[in-house]
């Protein structure tokens, strides 16, 4: 596994995931994901398989030296 930074060109791969990991509309819509990524005091990162599949995300906001867990997903498998 590999972890990379994460970015919009992984917007529809990370949301199918979120979808995933977060069932009966835990999960961030498309829209809220979107704006984690442009947000410039977010951190996003992706896990990686050594094929290049994504099995894990993260946000995490940063504001004022704090840093505040956004949302966290694995693939159920």
């Amino acid at each position: 596994y590999a972890i990379h930074l994460l970015t919009h060109k992984q917007l529809n791969e990370v949301w199918k995931l979120n979808q995933r990991c977060f069932r009966d509309g835990e999960g961030y819509p498309k829209s809220t994901i979107n704006y984690l990524l442009s947000e410039p005091t977010t951190l996003s990162y992706r896990v990686v398989t050594p094929n290049d599949e994504m099995v894990g995300f993260i946000f995490v906001g940063i504001k004022d030296g704090i840093a505040h867990l956004t949302t966290i997903g694995v693939a159920p498998e």
